[in-house]
């Protein structure tokens, strides 16, 4: 007679036997594959931690809008689904979960249920672009702005990687195998070589694989026992986490920065492997400045990344190849004032780059609502529509000056020039050479936080070398220290003209020299320069004096025809800058030597003829510098009369100034000087600058003037004087050294106030543990601890002890009191006397982790 199999029972019901006294022999079972609702809770957390941090990482990496609180909800609830499936004790529910959701998945991505389909399709549109440029061109149609669609893919995808992970935590085999899921989301984002994640992504997930680390080292363990160490761990996990935000907050954090220190680590690296490897990473890190690289590539490649290192521009020879087809169509029904049957240049832009900073020029994320509600302006007929054909499978969008609330026909306008990026997919386009006059529409918070709060800044060591290089001419001086007021419309002329005469053009420039900063370098010491410096020096010198800049990237077309077809060339790449006028926007301007023709329909020349009121726009922000004490804003009243005063001058000059835009003479400087507010100088010299602290001397007498700081770059407690020499003493304050004392002992005292909750939850649980009144339990609980004491000290415990234990936990009957404490006080004893030969440091260890369960 075959005998019965017997059923298995679970731990609750072997609990029961136990504590009943059913049986009387030793009962060896194998608890270690069942469950508990604590697993399943910390199966839960770590895979939605796992699938929050790894998505969230390669959302932020490319910036795609969306948050992570649907992420984190959708593994959420597919975890908790699982887990209770799985608790079923139905094998084939759980074999048919398993199954099921990917079948489900790659339905419903089939048919494009929920838009699956398409958000798969415009994310790999944007890997295609933006990172994996191998990858084949068959995702034609997307859009990296698809952020919901892109957000539906990926929480499909993690429901997949969630049932799985949860499955193999709760059994607790194959636990690292589970990585695999995220291992793609990982690829992706670290594969974004112009931005890194956000910190916070990052930290969850490290969360995520430390507590799935430690669910894998406890894996054969005791099923109740796991549960409760995984809990227990995942406490100190979690603080450790919210202290590290805490003491290096987010905020500190410059993402293209360190993604580009990080390329140039590797770059360092693979210089010591293959020159190849090492080319890509230069391609990754410079793009547009360093064509020469991989030229067997598109040269549009070279315009993915959004930054420019300027320590890499050289010479421009790129491959040259038809990139684009370009067709101006003339408007029939047109009935303005322009005449589309000239022939003009055609701007096309890519890129607006808004920071500069250590030779680098970046594009800044806008933030904030750029129109005001209900202050559309009526939209304009436009004299041109243009249509643009990509020829490369890797392309970039392009967007001609100006599109915004033009339009052809009936159709609603588009509105794309305020943001520093183009508008995603788009290839047909209302077109005029000038901007559309909209009134006041732009909202105080993208004017103040962006246009005025990005757009103004100069790092304060590029002034500085600017200022003191002795090269700059005499009227631009005057404008800087405030000795004379000039319109805004003719600041962006003159910079204009000084930079485009700076230097010859030359497509052969070299590369700047190392430790220079690149505008201060070109002014004073270049000898001949591309697009890119000239673009770069004009928008810093602009802001420098109050105008918002920005440098931008794009194509010209030198001659568009209306009704004309052109192919544009990648030897057709430029760059030049845009200002910001409140009632217009953000118009372009050109100073590469030999521009001024095709600009002249697009600039501040080309813009005026259209609207002559544009010459008495205020637009720059009031600047007064440090080296001017006396200098003093005027008021509202003689502003608007010295603006009107010089606009008038500006006017009569307009046209000389367009057509063969001399140098300024000191004769004129001194003409304006007349008519302007405040007389100038003969002869404005430089202070020197001497740095002192609050411990050295500074000047002191009636002739000494403490001047005010303007701006963020120098520290509260810095004092700026300047003595009767004309000298200029910045006096540095002590009080640096003491916050930065401060900073350090924050942060020691945030570490050792952890530590102590940490030792104090220690002590706290294992003295729960020795006071139970169950001897079984008390008796096993002290086993345990005494043995990871003598584990982390490497010693052996008393083989009594190791007895009592195995009784405790495997006898059907109970094990006296007496055996229990017999247990715990042979142990503490032997553990006491063997800790008298450690050394200082493992005594300190030991006395931290010490808990008295017994008073003698």
């Amino acid at each position: 007679m075959p005998i019965k199999k017997q059923p298995k029972t679970r731990n609750k019901d072997r609990n029961k036997l136990r504590s009943k006294g059913r049986t009387k022999e030793y009962i060896m079972v194998n608890e270690n594959y069942y469950a508990n609702t604590t697993i399943a809770v910390m199966s839960a957390i770590i895979a939605t931690l796992l699938c929050t941090g790894f998505t969230s990482m390669f959302t932020t990496a490319y910036e795609f809008g969306f948050g992570i609180w649907s992420v984190l909800l959708v593994s959420a609830i597919a975890s908790t689904v699982y887990a209770v499936i799985f608790y079923q004790n139905k094998k084939w529910l759980t074999a048919a979960a398993l199954i099921g959701t990917p079948v489900l998945m790659a339905a419903a991505f089939y048919f494009d249920i929920f838009n699956i389909k398409t958000g798969a399709n415009a994310m790999f549109y944007t890997l295609q672009h933006y990172a994996f440029f191998f990858l084949p061109d068959i995702f034609d149609g997307g859009s990296s702005s698809d952020g919901v669609y892109i957000e539906g893919f990926l929480n499909a995808y993690n429901i997949i990687a969630v049932c799985f992970t949860t499955h193999a935590l709760i059994r607790r085999k194959n636990i690292p195998c589970t990585l695999l899921f995220f291992a793609p989301v990982f690829v992706m984002a670290s594969e974004n070589t112009t931005m890194v994640p956000k910190p916070s992504a990052c930290i969850i997930a490290a969360t995520g694989v430390l507590l799935l680390v430690l669910a894998h080292s406890m894996r054969n363990k005791e099923a109740n026992a796991t549960g409760k160490m995984l809990l227990i761990l995942a406490i100190p996990v979690l603080l450790f986490t919210i202290i590290v935000g805490v003491i290096f907050p987010e905020e500190k954090y410059d993402k293209y920065e360190l993604a580009t220190d990080f390329l140039n680590s590797a770059r360092e690296k693979a210089e010591e492997i293959s020159g190849s490897l090492s080319e890509k990473f230069d391609i990754a890190i410079n793009g547009i400045n360093n064509p020469n690289l991989g030229k067997d590539n598109s040269f549009l490649f070279s315009f993915m990344p959004a930054s420019t290192n300027l320590k890499n521009v050289g010479p421009f020879d790129p491959k040259e190849e038809a990139v684009m087809k370009i067709r101006r169509i003339r408007n029939t029904d047109y009935q303005g004032t322009y005449d589309v049957y000239s022939s003009t240049a055609l701007y096309l832009k890519i890129e607006s780059l808004d920071e500069y900073k250590d030779n680098m020029l970046r594009s800044t994320k806008i933030k904030t609502k750029v129109y005001k509600d209900g202050y559309e302006p009526d939209p304009v007929e436009a004299p041109f529509k243009v249509q643009i054909e990509p020829l490369n499978n890797k392309w970039v969008d392009i967007v001609p000056y100006y599109t915004d609330f033009y339009v052809v026909g009936n159709k609603k306008y588009q509105t794309v020039n305020p943001y520093n990026t183009t508008k995603d997919g788009a290839t047909v386009y209302p077109y005029c050479p000038v901007p559309v006059k909209t009134g006041n529409i732009y909202t105080d918070e993208y004017i103040e936080d962006y246009v005025y709060g990005t757009n103004l800044k100069v790092p304060k060591a590029t002034e500085m070398a600017i200022i003191s290089s002795g090269d700059l001419p005499d009227w631009y001086l005057d404008v800087y220290h405030g000795y004379v007021t000039m319109s805004d419309a003719e600041k962006v002329r003159r910079v204009t003209t000084y930079v485009s005469q700076l230097h010859p053009y030359n497509k052969n420039t070299d590369y700047p020299p190392n430790g220079v900063d690149f505008v201060a370098w070109f002014i004073s010491d270049a000898q001949t320069g591309i697009c890119v410096h000239y673009a770069a020096t004009t928008v810093i010198l602009l802001r420098m004096i109050g105008v918002p800049a920005r440098y931008v990237r794009g194509y010209v077309d030198s001659m568009a025809y209306a009704n004309s077809e052109n192919y544009i060339y990648s030897t057709q790449a430029h760059a030049w800058f845009e200002f910001f006028v409140p009632e217009y926007g953000w118009i372009m301007g050109d100073s590469t030597p030999g521009a001024y023709v095709e600009a002249g329909d697009f600039d501040i020349n080309g813009v005026a003829a259209e609207y002559p009121e544009i010459n008495q726009a205020q637009f720059a922000r009031g600047y007064t510098s440090i080296y001017n004490p006396d200098y003093t804003e005027p008021t509202t009243t003689e502003t608007t009369e010295t603006t009107e005063t010089s606009a008038t001058t500006s006017e009569s000059e307009t046209d000389a100034t367009t057509e063969t835009t001399p140098e300024t003479t000191p004769e004129e400087t001194t003409s304006e000087t007349e008519q302007g507010a405040t007389p100038t100088p003969a002869e404005p010299t430089q202070p020197d600058i001497r740095i002192t602290t609050s411990s050295s001397s500074t000047p002191e007498g009636e002739d000494v003037q403490k001047l005010t700081v303007i701006g963020d770059d120098f520290p509260d407690n810095t004092d700026v004087y300047m003595g009767p020499d004309g000298i200029l003493y910045f006096e540095i304050g002590e009080s640096r050294l003491v916050k930065a004392v401060g900073t350090v002992l924050l942060t020691i005292s945030l570490i050792a106030f952890v530590i102590d909750l940490l030792l104090i939850g220690w002590v706290v649980y294992w003295r729960l543990q020795f006071a139970k009144k169950d001897p079984n339990e008390k008796a096993i609980a002290g086993y345990h601890y005494f043995s990871f004491m003598s584990r982390l000290f490497k010693y052996g415990l008393p083989r009594r002890a190791r007895l009592i234990a195995e009784k405790a936990a495997f006898a059907a009957d109970k094990i006296t009191p007496q055996e229990a404490e017999a247990l715990i006080r042979v142990c503490y004893v032997d553990m006491a006397e063997i800790s008298k030969g450690f050394n200082r440091f493992k005594k300190l260890l030991y006395k931290a982790l010490e808990v008295k369960v017994t008073g003698k």
